[in-house]
């Protein structure tokens, strides 16, 4: 059930952000203290931005959207638009 969890929290984040192979996103999260806590980043593909955001939660699938969201409001948005070249949130999976 763990397992389960920490890994519909990160394809969560991932999912919305159009995480794949190619593209420099990424998201670890892991329970301590009875909660589930998600890290999360996104650069862009020459490394000079970096995006972090933090948060703790109970339920995976929505501490990894609030994650993800949260990076969108940011620049993420943008960075993602420049490495697919079009105005996406989450392109097609290869």
């Amino acid at each position: 059930a763990l397992s389960r969890a920490i890994t519909a929290c990160e394809r969560a984040l991932l999912g919305l952000l159009g995480g794949g192979c190619q593209v420099p996103i990424g998201a670890f999260a892991e329970l301590r203290d009875h909660r589930l806590h998600l890290t999360a980043v996104v650069a862009s593909p020459d490394g000079k931005e970096v995006l972090r955001e933090h948060r703790t939660g109970s339920d995976p699938v929505k501490l990894g959207t609030e994650v993800g969201e949260a990076l969108l409001r940011s620049v993420a948005d943008r960075i993602l638009e420049q490495l697919y070249g079009r105005p996406t949130i989450a392109p097609e999976q290869p």
